[in-house]
């Protein structure tokens, strides 16, 4: 009778489930190589809505064009239009608008669940409700469109989880800086460092953007760089001078939005020289990040770099304690490579006795970094 009442309570629960249950195959480029993966669908109720505690709403648009009137991008004009989806069909195609929806939507929640499960043990991740809603745009070739809430396609280029773990991450990169009031020596470089560590992990791929951006967009944080950072290479100027080639043939139309873009832009060199590009430097850090996880795995990997992630503002506040500084270089509180070094060995310690230490010291000691100065 007991075992009777136990099934009929789960037939009850399943019965009053709002949740379709549903499989989506996405297609992707991974490491080179095409790939399909079926995915479980566990958030779209059966009324074609989305129910989940990370996402509220999705848009869907077909972005035409975008205008800079008085050639200012502050001031910049998008001209869409809504087009519909239908998260309830059985065959999905790919390149539709549902695809595009759906598989942002599957990727999205993925990603805000990882981060807010890794980091709440630390620190109790707060987003603004704002952030659960989101638009996927269809595009020829703007990717000057995307931003933490507007995730664009081409049909042009394919797409990768990564592009949807890189919003994702910035979202949380954002809180983290401001619930720690977190102070960085530049440009918050290490910081979109730590962050594009975790997309590659989620990822489980060193590429990012792989098959949605031409290759020259598409970085790589297994890719070995040493200090000094080549601030020639990973200042902002150069960054918009790769982009304006990889989208060589879009900025040949000289009334492409591209074009109008990048020449806006480019008006600002002196000024973009001046300052390192926060992704491209990031990968400075990404690196390293990786290599500790090619060692000792993603889940051991992922719990220690994000536990020495929420501790570097306050470690940062200890720099002259532990960092034996070169005649001449001026140490405060604010976050440097000597900061990441401490806050991992630390979080090492804390998680497993140190025995990772030896390790960490050699991966930094490899890119060029006196880690004997920091104590």
């Amino acid at each position: 009778m007991k075992h009777f009442k136990i099934i009929l309570a789960v037939l009850l629960l399943s019965a009053c489930s709002n949740i379709k249950k549903e499989n989506f195959v996405e297609r992707i480029l991974k490491d080179g190589v095409e790939q399909t993966q079926e995915l479980k669908i566990d958030f779209v109720t059966k009324t074609g809505e989305i129910e989940s505690p990370y996402l509220n709403t999705i848009r869907c648009t077909k972005l035409n064009s975008i205008a800079f009137p008085e050639g200012k991008l502050k001031n910049a004009v998008k001209d869409q239009e809504i087009v519909p989806y239908d998260l309830l069909k059985t065959k999905i195609e790919y390149g539709t608008p549902t695809y595009y929806t759906l598989f942002t939507a599957y990727h999205f929640i993925r990603a805000s669940r990882y981060y807010n499960n890794l980091m709440k043990e630390f620190v109790e991740p707060k987003l603004n409700e704002e952030d659960k809603d989101i638009i996927v745009s269809i595009a020829e070739n703007m990717p000057i469109a995307n931003n933490n809430s507007n995730f664009v396609y081409s049909p042009n280029h394919g797409i990768n989880p990564s592009s949807v773990y890189h919003k994702v991450g910035h979202r949380y990169e954002a809180f983290l800086r401001t619930q720690t009031k977190a102070k960085y020596k530049e440009n918050r470089y290490i910081s979109i460092g730590f962050m594009e560590y975790f997309t590659t992990s989620l990822n489980d791929s060193p590429l990012i953007f792989e098959g949605a951006v031409p290759t020259i967009m598409v970085r790589n944080v297994s890719t070995k760089l040493s200090y000094p950072i080549n601030r020639e290479l990973h200042n902002t100027y150069h960054s918009i001078l790769d982009l304006k080639k990889a989208y060589s043939d879009t900025y040949k139309n000289e009334n492409s939005t591209m074009h109008r873009y990048i020449d806006i832009v480019l008006k600002s060199k002196e000024t973009l020289e001046q300052f390192l590009d926060t992704h491209s430097a990031g990968m400075y850090i990404s690196y390293p990040l990786w290599k500790i996880r090619e060692t000792i795995g993603a889940k051991k990997a992922d719990h220690l770099i994000m536990h020495a992630w929420t501790m570097l503002a306050d470690e940062a506040k200890n720099n002259t304690t532990f960092y034996q500084a070169n005649n001449g270089e001026v140490v405060d509180n604010t976050i440097d490579w000597y900061t990441v070094v401490h806050a991992l060995l630390k979080a090492d310690q804390i998680e497993n006795k140190g025995e990772n230490g030896e390790l960490i010291k050699a991966i930094f000691a490899s890119i060029n970094l006196p880690v004997e100065q920091v104590q």
